[in-house]
């Protein structure tokens, strides 16, 4: 059995990684805040948009977006969690 090996990443693109993920996680954590203030009226606003399950999808939303963001500060999971927040990015758009 082999094993895929990757060739070895260029020293600076372990700097690009680090600081877009000190970018981007306090953005997702400054968008998920006010949703976590008021839930309620997000998940109003999320049935206006004729999102399934606006009540549920609310609480998926918040995790992502604080939770995700500061995962992504701390840099763990951040395959995962960039991977999700790139799928919530594409149906928000």
């Amino acid at each position: 059995m082999r094993v895929l090996s990757l060739p070895p990443l260029h020293p600076m693109s372990r700097l690009a990684g680090l600081i877009l993920r000190l970018a981007l996680g306090p953005i997702f954590i400054a968008h998920g805040w006010p949703k976590l203030q008021d839930p309620q009226r997000t998940a109003g606003f999320f049935g206006q948009l004729g999102l399934p399950f606006p009540e549920i999808m609310v609480w998926v939303i918040i995790a992502l977006e604080v939770v995700g963001g500061a995962l992504l500060i701390l840099g763990l999971g951040t395959r995962v969690v960039a991977l999700l927040m790139a799928v919530e990015m594409v149906f928000t758009t």
